[in-house]
């Protein structure tokens, strides 16, 4: 009786201070070839799988950079993103699927990030996604990515 207590003691003050997954919103000038632009502006990291009702703390969301998510790349009942002008926000994510970030401003540089929550429901829609230029080839890349995971599953 006693290890048992102990073991659910253990569990919940493991639950308790859990710390949240962060996407940090980088712009790096140093090192950068002007040829290779869309690495300057971007998340980091642009790719992230979480558990229904994990939390995610967006960081340097100031300036020019926004989270922002992206059309047809939401669940469904999934509430739209829009972060801005703010040092960082953290967003609890309940409902599982694929989720697709952009910087409104810089997306066009491939600054666009995937976040996927549990299982990703609705990958096919998801698929769908309209950005232009490097953020379209960067979201691509990031699907393409998950279906390799997936497939490694089945």
């Amino acid at each position: 009786m006693k290890t048992m207590l102990l073991s659910l003691l253990v569990l919940i003050s493991d639950l308790a201070i859990a710390e949240p997954h962060t996407i940090h919103m980088m712009h790096q000038t140093s090192n950068v070839e002007a040829q290779d632009i869309n690495h300057m502006f971007r998340f980091e990291p642009n790719y992230l799988r979480i558990e229904p009702g994990d939390t995610v703390r967006f960081s340097g969301t100031i300036g020019e950079h926004t989270i922002t998510s992206v059309q047809r790349m939401l669940p469904q009942g999934a509430e739209h993103i829009e972060i801005n002008s703010v040092p960082g926000k953290e967003i609890k994510f309940d409902i599982p699927g694929v989720y697709g970030l952009k910087c409104r401003v810089h997306n066009r540089y491939g600054m666009v990030a995937l976040l996927v929550v549990g299982e990703p429901v609705n990958l096919e829609e998801a698929k769908t996604f309209r950005l232009r230029r490097f953020g379209k080839i960067e979201m691509e890349g990031l699907l393409q990515k998950l279906e390799q995971e997936q497939a490694k599953l089945r």
